[in-house]
C-alpha cells in the first residue's frame, strides 16, 4: 500500500534526500569509466593506426624488392641470350661469319623477346700485329668495312657485327678499348670467363647522349682455349627499364646509380596531402661485376592505393560515445541534484504547513518518473554506439587478427567481451526502464504464470536437476508480464547462487488476507549475509565476483521495482534448511488507477 504523505516523518525526508544528493553527484565510477573509456579508444586508433602502417610498409617492400628481382631478371634473360651467341660461335669452331650471325640474332626476335635491348653482337679480340689479317676477312663480305677511335694498345677490341646494323650501323668497327669502362670491363669478362657490364658509358649510336652500358660475355677457342672475343650487347639505361618495368604497371618511381653517377631516374617531387607518407627504399647490389645501387620511392598513386580512414573512425567513434556518456552522466546529475533542490523545498513546506505535502510528494514521485523514462531513453540510446564498437572490433580481427601475437588477440578479447558485457547491462537497464510502461491490469492466475515459467526455463530445470515445489497460488488483479518476470528472476537467482554441485530446491507458497497476497520464494542457496540483504537490490549491485557468478546484477532490482508497482514490498529472511527466503506481499490492483502504470 502507499504510505500517506502525513506517515513521513522530517527524518525520513532529511534520510531520502540525503541519498538523492549522494545519487545525483558524479562519483568517481562515472569519472573512472569516462577515462577507461577515452583510453581504450585511444588505444585501439593508435594499435588500429600502426597495424595500417605496418602493412602498408610491408606492401611497399614488397613491391620495392618486385621491382629489383624483374631487374636482375631481366638481365639474366639478356645474359643467356648472350652465353647462347657464344655456344654458337663455340660450336662453329670458335668463330663466325657475319650472315650467320644475322641469321642467329633475326632468330632471337629480339624486339619481341628482349624489350630494353638495342642489339646483340660480337666484337673480335685482335692483335695489332694480325689486323690486317682481320681487316682482310671482315672485308670478304663487307668491302667498306673498317676499324674507328684508334689507340696505341696491343690489343684491338672492334665490333664485328651488329644486330639490327640500321639503328647501330655507328658501333660497327668501332675498337672498344679506346675507352677506360669498356676495355676494363673486357679484361674482367676474359680473365673471369663470366659475364660482365661496364661502368656508365655514352653509346656512339644514341643521339641523345643518354647514360648506357654495354654487357660482355667471352668466347674461345675450342681447341687451345685462347681468347678469341666477346658476344656483347648496347644498352641505353632508359630503353632497358621502360622495357623490363611499364610505368604505368607500378606505383613506385626508381632511381638507378652505378656508384655515383645516376644511370637512371624517374624520382620526382610530387604534390602531397600533409599526412602523405612517402616511403623509400635503397639496394645495393653487385649486378655484373658494378655495384648498382637502386633507390626506389612511393608515388603519390601507392599512397591513394593503400590509404585506409578506419583508424579516424574508429578515433571519431569512440570519442562520440565518450562525449555521449559524459553527456548522460551530467543529464542525470543535472535531474537528480534537481529533484533534490525541489524535494527539499518540499520538505521545508512540510515543515511550516504539513497539509502541502502531499502535493509536494507527488510531484516529486512525477520527477521520478520522469527521470525514469529519461533512464530508459539514454540507455536505448546507447546499443547503436556499443553495437558500432563491436562492429569495428569484428573488422579488426579480420583484417589484423592473422598479424597479432597471442597477447595482442587476447587484449582484442578483452575489449569484445567487454562490449558484450556493457551490451548486456545497458539491455538490463532498458528492461528494467520498461518495467510499468503503460501495462494493462488484468486478471492473473498465478499459477499459470508459474506454469509458463518452468516452460520458458525448461532446459535450466533438466541440466541443474532443479526440484520446484509449488503451493496454490492466487488469482489477483495485476500486470501479467511484470509478475511472471518477477518470478522468473527469482527462480533463476535461487538456481544461480546454488552450489553447482547440489541440486536447487525451491519453494514458493503464498498467504491471502483482506486483499493483500504475501508470498515466499525459498531455496537452499548460498543464502546471503544479514547485512547485504537491503544492498541486493540496488541496480548493478553485487556480492560475488561476475567470474564466479555471471550477470548483469539487474534482475532483483526489476522483482523490487516490480513488486513496489503492484504496491507492496520485499525483504529477504533466512531459510531454516540453508539459503534464502525472498519475501514479499502484493496487493489486488483492481481499484488501483490505469495510469499508475503509464509513463
Amino acid at each position: 500500500m502507499k504510505n500517506s504523505p502525513s506517515t513521513y516523518s522530517t527524518q525520513d525526508l532529511l534520510s531520502s534526500q540525503e541519498k538523492l544528493e549522494r545519487a545525483g553527484r558524479m562519483h568517481f565510477v562515472h569519472w573512472l569509466v569516462l577515462v577507461l573509456s577515452l583510453f581504450l579508444t585511444v588505444g585501439i586508433w593508435q594499435y588500429s593506426k600502426n597495424q595500417l602502417s605496418e602493412k602498408t610498409e610491408i606492401r611497399f617492400s614488397r613491391e620495392s624488392d618486385h621491382v629489383v628481382d624483374l631487374i636482375v631478371e631481366r638481365l639474366q634473360k639478356y645474359e643467356d641470350a648472350l652465353w647462347s651467341g657464344a655456344a654458337l660461335i663455340r660450336a662453329n669452331g670458335g668463330d663466325i661469319d657475319f650472315p650467320e650471325w644475322q641469321a642467329f640474332a633475326e632468330a632471337l626476335n629480339l624486339e619481341e623477346k628482349y624489350k630494353g635491348i638495342n642489339g646483340i653482337g660480337v666484337i673480335h679480340a685482335v692483335q695489332r700485329e694480325k689486323l690486317a689479317a682481320y681487316l682482310d676477312w671482315q672485308r670478304q663480305s663487307r668491302p667498306d668495312y673498317g676499324i674507328h677511335h684508334q689507340h696505341a694498345h696491343d690489343l684491338l677490341l672492334p665490333i664485328s657485327y651488329i644486330i639490327p646494323v640500321g639503328d647501330n650501323a655507328a658501333a660497327v668497327g668501332l675498337d672498344v678499348a679506346y675507352e677506360k669502362n669498356r676495355l676494363e670491363a673486357a679484361i674482367k669478362a676474359r680473365d673471369s670467363r663470366q659475364a660482365q657490364i661496364t661502368g656508365p658509358i655514352v653509346l656512339v649510336q644514341d643521339a641523345e647522349n643518354m647514360p648506357g652500358f654495354l654487357f660482355y660475355v667471352p668466347f674461345y677457342d675450342p681447341e687451345d682455349g685462347h681468347f678469341r672475343g666477346l658476344v656483347y650487347a648496347p644498352f641505353v639505361v632508359d630503353k632497358l627499364m621502360q622495357g623490363t618495368l611499364e610505368k604505368a604497371r607500378r606505383q613506385v618511381e626508381i632511381r638507378l646509380k652505378d656508384g655515383a653517377e645516376v644511370l637512371y631516374d624517374e624520382v620526382r617531387q610530387h604534390p602531397r596531402s600533409a599526412d602523405a607518407k612517402i616511403f623509400s627504399n635503397t639496394y645495393e647490389k653487385w649486378i655484373y661485376g658494378r655495384l648498382w645501387t637502386i633507390e626506389i620511392q612511393s608515388t603519390p598513386a601507392f599512397y591513394n592505393a593503400t590509404s585506409n580512414n578506419q583508424p579516424e573512425l574508429i578515433l571519431v567513434g569512440g570519442i562520440v560515445i565518450d562525449i555521449l556518456l559524459l553527456t548522460i552522466f551530467l543529464v542525470m546529475s543535472r535531474a537528480n541534484k534537481n529533484s533534490v533542490s525541489f524535494g527539499k523545498r518540499m520538505a521545508r513546506s512540510y515543515i511550516r504547513r504539513s497539509e502541502d505535502l502531499e502535493k509536494a510528494v507527488n510531484q516529486l514521485e512525477s520527477k521520478n518518473r520522469e527521470l525514469e523514462q529519461f533512464t530508459y531513453i539514454t540507455s536505448h540510446d546507447l546499443q547503436e554506439p556499443l553495437q558500432t564498437i563491436r562492429s569495428f572490433i569484428v573488422i579488426l580481427k579480420r583484417e589484423y587478427g592473422e598479424q597479432l601475437d597471442a597477447k595482442g588477440r587476447q587484449m582484442m578479447d578483452f575489449v569484445d567481451q567487454s562490449s558484450v558485457r556493457m551490451q548486456s547491462q545497458v539491455k538490463g537497464l532498458l528492461d528494467y526502464g520498461r518495467i510499468g510502461h503503460k501495462k494493462n491490469i488484468e486478471l492473473i492466475d498465478l499459477n499459470d504464470s508459474l506454469r509458463a515459467v518452468q516452460q520458458d526455463m525448461a532446459d535450466t530445470f533438466t541440466r541443474r536437476h532443479v526440484t520446484l515445489t509449488v503451493g496454490e497460488l492466487p488469482t489477483l488483479w495485476g500486470v501479467e508480464k511484470d509478475l511472471r518476470l518477477m518470478f522468473q528472476n527469482l527462480i533463476s537467482n535461487a538456481i544461480k547462487f546454488t552450489d553447482p554441485d547440489v541440486s536447487p530446491k525451491i519453494d514458493i507458497t503464498s498467504e491471502t488476507k483482506d486483499g493483500h497476497y504475501k508470498f515466499s520464494v525459498c531455496d537452499n542457496g548460498i543464502g546471503i549475509p544479514e547485512d547485504c540483504r537491503e544492498k541486493v537490490f540496488g541496480v548493478f549491485k553485487r556480492l560475488h565476483s561476475r567470474e564466479k557468478y555471471p550477470g548483469t546484477g539487474i534482475g532483483l532490482a526489476q522483482v523490487k521495482k516490480i513488486v513496489e508497482l503492484h504496491s507492496g514490498q520485499i525483504w529477504i529472511d533466512s531459510n531454516e534448511q540453508g539459503g534464502s527466503c525472498f519475501i514479499f506481499t502484493l496487493t489486488d490492483l483492481r481499484d488501483e488507477q490505469q495510469n499508475d502504470f503509464d509513463d
